[in-house]
């Protein structure tokens, strides 16, 4: 007697070849994504930072009319000279603004602690950067200061550029 195979029975090892292979192709661009954003990962621009526009006094108002996406107020009082210290978002990037009283604070005072920032790794205690839901400090790895602006910027200048590129 001959056994008979039920379609049922095929179906779970066709799941499970359908799963393998699902998992391998979306699974490479979530490998190099990872590589990509984690700290160990040598990104284009680490450490990289930029002065621009020396003689403009900002706001907060005139970042956000330029398109940045406000988010959260931080404690400036955890920065020295900062007036204050904002979270948020440009072009699917984090940038962390932090306001000083002039360039001449923004160059010095607030340059030094900028490069504390970007020098730190994601789950440090230390202060500065905004902890995400999963616990994580979010990382920045360049800066850009222009005028009496400090902006934190997650990957490179580039996103942080082109963000004072269309301020006023």
């Amino acid at each position: 007697m001959s056994k008979r195979i039920r379609p049922a029975s095929l179906l779970l090892p066709l799941f499970v070849l359908l799963l393998i292979g699902a998992s391998v192709s979306c699974g490479g661009d979530e490998t190099n994504a990872q590589a990509t954003s984690s700290p160990q990962a040598p990104a284009s621009g680490q450490g990289e930072s930029a002065t621009v526009r020396p003689d403009g006094v900002f706001t907060i108002d005139v970042l956000v009319g330029a398109g940045w996406k406000k988010s959260k107020e931080l404690d400036a009082s955890l920065l020295p000279g900062a007036t204050a210290v904002w979270y948020g978002f440009y072009d699917q990037r984090d940038i962390e603004v932090r306001i000083y009283p002039s360039h001449g604070d923004a160059t010095g005072a607030g340059a030094d602690a900028a490069l504390e920032a970007i020098g730190r790794s994601p789950n440090s205690n230390i202060g500065g950067g905004i902890i995400t839901s999963l616990g994580n400090r979010t990382q920045y790895r360049a800066y850009v200061v222009a005028g009496n602006l400090v902006l934190l910027c997650e990957l490179s200048t580039e996103n942080c550029l082109k963000l004072v590129a269309r301020m006023p």
